[in-house]
């Protein structure tokens, strides 16, 4: 609920997001801005879906990591930390109890994002890909609490 919290307290700022990024330093404010609403209404929109779909397995924790993760990504311009990374990471977790074909329509759309600009494929794999690979290590360590 809180984090629904503050993703509804930044929709104010998605009309200037770009500009507080680019202009306003390195306020903290200003990333969280960037990440929900750096490409308009639609993307930030569409950002929250994918944040309430994923509201059951999106802890603290995880999006704390998943946001470490981002950040250590290389970028060629402006930051690519956007929201969509840490939903790509949260479905990286989900990947391996995929049922085979939604895990295959998953992995198709990732693809048909290295066709389209401004999409930022790599990131969105990379992310997808740390998401599953940090999901085992998850997995390895809720089998040391027995």
């Amino acid at each position: 609920m809180k984090q629904m919290l503050l993703y509804l307290l930044m929709a104010p700022l998605v009309p200037l997001s770009h500009e507080l990024a680019v202009h306003a330093g390195s306020a903290w404010w200003t990333h969280l801005a960037y990440m929900y609403g750096h490409a308009g209404w639609v993307h930030y929109l569409l950002n929250g879906l994918g944040w309430v779909m994923m509201r059951k397995i999106a802890t603290p924790a995880r999006t704390a990591t998943a946001v470490a993760v981002a950040a250590l990504l290389p970028a060629t311009h402006l930051p690519v930390l956007g929201w969509s990374v840490v939903i790509y990471y949260y479905l990286g977790l989900c990947l391996a109890g995929m049922p085979a074909g939604a895990r295959m329509r998953l992995l198709a759309l990732v693809g048909i994002g290295f066709f389209l600009p401004w999409i930022a494929a790599w990131h969105h794999a990379g992310m997808l890909a740390a998401g599953w690979m940090l999901r085992k290590v998850e997995r390895k360590w809720e089998k040391t609490a027995y």
